[in-house]
């Protein structure tokens, strides 16, 4: 490679894509989605448009293994302001509060047919951010998940508790300026949207949220 990248087409399923190989890097760590160490130590990087897809972590959303951990790996790996496509016909599974620690912008093919599932048995924060998803101000000071989510966005899917959750638990907490369109919350044992930039132990700025087509039933 004579110290330069190089397009290639890698041929696993697991890792289907084009990369190009990055001689200059030797310390970063294999992200299993867009950043691949072989077995002579070469990064090999993802070549992306800005959007992101599930299956590339290995994330197949058909509703039934625990899809938690690797979409918090997804997460982690992605630079603010990416994109993911959640795809059409797609149902994640999730056992945990999920909180989004930087902007982010979900995509799905619409409420009817995107899922984020929360499970019954799941692990979720306590109070005051017993939530499915969160999106964090800079100052909203979630445990063990500091970040910053302004200017996050979503569209096109449900946020759906499948089956009776635990008592007390909501849909979503908005403590930073998010945007969104066509989204349902449904199931949830409390409160569906909720937007604080203040009080019940919430910190943040909210100012300038947009929201669209939000649909919130059977909570």
């Amino acid at each position: 490679y004579r110290g330069r990248a190089r397009s290639v087409r890698m041929t696993p399923v697991d890792i289907a894509g084009f990369f190009h190989v990055d001689l200059s890097d030797t310390t970063s760590a294999d992200n299993e989605g867009t950043l691949i160490v072989d077995a002579d130590g070469r990064r090999w990087r993802r070549v992306t448009d800005g959007q992101y897809l599930p299956s590339w972590w290995q994330i197949k959303g058909d509703g039934v293994p625990d899809d938690t951990a690797k979409l918090e790996k997804m997460l982690d790996a992605l630079p603010a302001g990416a994109t993911v496509n959640l795809g059409t016909g797609k149902s994640y599974l999730l056992k945990k509060t999920i909180v989004f620690t930087k902007p982010i912008n979900l995509r799905g093919g619409s409420k009817e047919n995107t899922f984020l599932l929360f499970a019954p048995d799941g692990v979720y924060l306590a109070n005051p951010f017993k939530y499915g998803i969160i999106f964090p101000h800079v100052t909203t000071n979630v445990p063990g998940y500091p970040g910053d989510a302004r200017r996050s966005s979503m569209s096109g899917f449900s946020l759906r508790m499948f089956g009776t959750g635990p008592t007390g638990v909501k849909a979503m907490l908005a403590a930073a300026p998010i945007y969104g369109s066509e989204v349902d919350a449904l199931g949830w044992p409390s409160d569906a949207f909720c937007v604080r930039a203040s009080g019940d132990g919430v910190n943040g700025n909210a100012n300038g949220s947009y929201f669209q087509k939000f649909t919130a039933y059977q909570n």
